[in-house]
């Protein structure tokens, strides 16, 4: 059922756009931040993003497609949709 609704976040990091980048798609690091979820993606414009995990007893498989893959190291922009 779809209600329209849309969330958006923004921040600013001060970090260089190579570094920020590879915690975004670096599955090692992606693990630490995202309470041990593995990701599985060849980050391109298009493509499956597949997140595995367990949650509370549960494992989850949520597979997005990304929208904008973005030149990695170069314009730190990234954004997936379902």
């Amino acid at each position: 059922m779809e209600r329209g609704l849309v969330a958006t976040a923004s921040i600013a990091i001060t970090a260089p756009v190579p570094i920020v980048w590879d915690v975004l798609v670096n599955p090692d690091l992606i693990k630490q931040y995202m309470f041990g979820t593995t990701v599985v993606s060849e980050w391109k414009e298009g493509g499956p993003i597949v997140w595995k995990g367990e949650w509370q007893g549960r494992t989850y498989e949520v597979t997005r497609r990304s929208k904008r893959a973005s030149t990695p190291k170069r314009t730190g922009e990234w954004c997936s949709r379902a």
